[in-house]
């Protein structure tokens, strides 16, 4: 967390991130915007301030728990 100074107040911020990419298994924009959301929450469950990715193979109701090892960025 990055302390940001707003006129009197003093905030901490912290961004997660969930990224994903198209390809022959994503079908319509709606499925791209799904496994985004399912990796964003993935970026909140295990540690936060990052970005996740799922991978192709991996089905977003599938996608790991708080142990899981993810790239933080």
């Amino acid at each position: 967390r990055n302390p940001v100074t707003y006129g009197p107040a003093t905030l901490e911020l912290s961004v997660s991130v969930g990224a994903a990419s198209s390809s022959e298994k994503i079908q319509t924009p709606a499925d791209l915007i799904h496994r985004a959301d399912q990796a964003l929450y993935l970026a909140k469950r295990t540690g936060r301030n990052k970005v996740c990715s799922l991978p192709f193979g991996l089905l977003p109701e599938n996608a790991p728990g708080p142990s899981a090892r993810v790239t933080a960025a």
